[in-house]
């Protein structure tokens, strides 16, 4: 193959002497690289073919390494031209692109590749490059943030939160009925119209009376208002959508009984309820604490909205160029995500619209990705091995999953670059919120 060694750097590049090398600028970010090598370049590299080959053909007839230089040619002459040919492209593509500092975001595209009888060759690379940004004044960014109270009723909402956690279910004990908001417990038959088959049945089934309920909301609404021990026979319509589709729309009799009425029991608020949750001594520190955790998640808040606004100012201040090569990128794989989440196919109107939000999604956030790099190179930030080792292990906890096998899987498929991405990019944003002049309102 023309191009099988791309990334691998030559040891022998201070021998080689280009004859001509011109770069075409076809766009912004779009160059095309003419490349001319001399017939005396070429012959070098084929003699080094053949001085390899010299030690390692094997051939009948004679000993490795004993090979006379003419069979060796005669032999393999079109394969060492087309490995010379290979190797030269390969070496002056990339000290053609350091010598003219240039900086390719893919694979370049090598075409009108020619070798005439001098031996002297030529080929054309097309590829794109990155932007030059001219950075702007990003110290001082002003920045207007909503400002941190904590009130006494979200204390209490806190609090409620955690006794629903810790809520028991107990039967009613005296012998009232059903009302919305008790968990009952039914035996149940489904019936179809033939009065005989059995659609759907179950036993000791713990349900909750609300209107959300996933049971029918028609049975629901029968339940209401029953007594322990009482069974009641409820005619209903079953949903178009319903799972045995043979049944979906028919009208059934559902044949119930109920077995219990439970209450959920919320434990009362005082200092073993504390103790209980947490080991704390009192309900008072137990309110501090998450005064605390309250104030803590409220600052994250503040924090994540700040650097939204240093991010449109970002934008807002820069315009360049953007390879469209890394745009279309961006925009396959968000495109593709979009479509994974829809539950069905759009028209062609609604995808067409899809399709324009997220080309300009795509756009803004590969420019900041080029603006936050080159605030990074500025401020000397980097991703060290402990950043990125401790990104892992919060990935993991988050997805259930062994940190060594997260590693390993994001090693191979590469997403290990995009996460490093990600962490020099939230460490430039923390810099730039660090310098920012934040107003709180």
């Amino acid at each position: 193959m023309i191009f099988q060694s791309f990334l691998k750097l030559s040891q022998h590049l201070e021998d080689v002497i280009l004859t001509n090398v011109t770069v075409n600028k076809l766009s912004p970010c779009k160059r095309r690289m003419n490349v001319e090598i001399s017939p005396e370049v070429f012959n070098n590299a084929l003699e080094e073919i053949y001085r390899d080959l010299e030690k390692t053909a094997k051939i009948p007839g004679f000993r490795v390494g004993k090979v006379p230089r003419k069979i060796i040619v005669s032999r393999y002459a079109k394969d060492a031209v087309e490995e010379a040919k290979s190797k030269l492209i390969n070496d002056t593509y990339r000290s053609s692109i350091t010598d003219h500092n240039l900086r390719p975001v893919h694979v370049p595209k090598i075409e009108n590749i020619s070798f005439d009888s001098n031996q002297s060759l030529r080929y054309t690379a097309e590829f794109e490059i990155e932007p030059d940004v001219e950075l702007k004044s990003y110290d001082g960014i002003k920045i207007k943030v909503d400002k941190i109270k904590i009130t006494d009723a979200e204390i209490d909402d806190e609090l409620q939160h955690i006794r629903e956690s810790q809520a028991t279910l107990e039967i009613v004990e005296n012998s009232r009925a059903t009302i919305m908001g008790d968990y009952i417990i039914i035996d149940y038959k489904m019936i179809a119209e033939d009065g005989q088959t059995v659609i759907e049945e179950g036993s000791s089934k713990m349900m909750r009376l609300q209107e959300n309920a996933t049971f029918l909301k028609d049975v629901i609404d029968e339940l209401v208002g029953m007594s322990t021990g009482e069974t009641k026979m409820v005619s209903v319509v079953l949903p178009s959508d319903y799972a045995k589709s043979e049944y979906a729309g028919a009208s059934v009799d559902v044949d119930i009984k109920l077995i219990d009425i439970k209450e959920k029991k919320l434990p009362e608020v005082n200092d073993d309820f504390a103790k209980s949750v947490g080991n704390f001594e009192s309900v008072e520190v137990l309110k501090d604490e998450l005064r605390k955790l309250l104030e803590s998640h409220k600052k994250n808040i503040q924090r994540k909205e700040g650097k939204d606004q240093i991010i449109e100012y970002l934008l807002d201040k820069h315009s360049f160029d953007l390879p469209e090569t890394v745009v279309n990128a961006e925009f396959q794989q968000e495109f593709t995500a979009e479509l994974r989440k829809m539950k069905k196919a759009p028209e062609d109107k609604e995808l067409d619209k899809i399709k324009e939000k997220i080309r300009s999604e795509s756009k803004k956030k590969v420019a900041l990705s080029y603006i936050l790099a080159q605030i990074a190179t500025k401020e000397n930030i980097r991703v060290d091995k402990t950043d990125l080792e401790q990104a892992i292990n919060y990935t993991a906890r988050s997805w259930n999953v062994n940190a060594t096998k997260l590693r390993d899987h994001l090693t191979e498929t590469g997403g290990i670059y995009t996460m490093q991405e990600q962490i020099l990019q939230d460490k430039v944003l923390d810099l730039l919120y660090d310098k920012a002049r934040v107003i709180e309102k």
